[in-house]
């Protein structure tokens, strides 16, 4: 067989251009599998994320479920609450709910003092006395005078105009 230069640039050529074209697969695949890699890492630094914000959820459910914890013991006595919230000049629930919708409660306040101060609550008959004891400063009258006095207040005009 003799040497054939033609032959011989032209395989040599197409051998370049296979190489080449291999190369660029190659180059292709390895930036597929550096995008894959990224994707990966991000997940695993997600799922790590997750995993973290788990645990801390975990934390603060063993810390509420723990016998010790006493969430009402960050709230001062009933008397000092009560002290505190008389400054406001509060007359209802209603007033006082309007505060705390607002965000002015004083932090070391419950939003729920019938639930924190119970047994104060209960001492005080509960409902609308209970209230009034946290809230106002005098003793206001009981229901039923208040009522007695509206219905007399209705009666006072057509006295007048008698």
């Amino acid at each position: 067989m003799s040497f054939n230069p033609e032959h011989y640039n032209k395989t040599t050529d197409r051998i370049k251009d296979l190489i080449l074209e291999i190369d660029s697969q190659i180059i292709q695949e390895k930036i597929k599998m550096g995008h894959i890699e990224q994707i990966i890492e991000r997940k695993e630094g997600q799922k790590d994320k997750l995993a973290e914000a788990l645990q801390r959820i975990v934390d603060v459910g063993n810390i509420i479920l723990s016998p010790d914890a006493n969430p009402k013991s960050d709230f001062p006595p009933y008397e000092e609450a009560r002290n505190i919230m008389r400054s406001y000049g509060l007359k209802s629930s209603f007033d006082f709910a309007k505060l705390c919708d607002s965000g002015e409660r004083p932090a070391n306040i419950p939003s729920s003092p019938y639930k924190t101060y119970k047994t104060d609550w209960e001492r005080l008959g509960g409902g609308a006395k209970a209230w009034r004891d946290f809230l106002c400063v005098e003793d206001n009258e009981s229901l039923e005078e208040t009522l007695k006095k509206i219905e007399e207040d209705r009666k006072k005009p057509y006295e007048i105009g008698k």
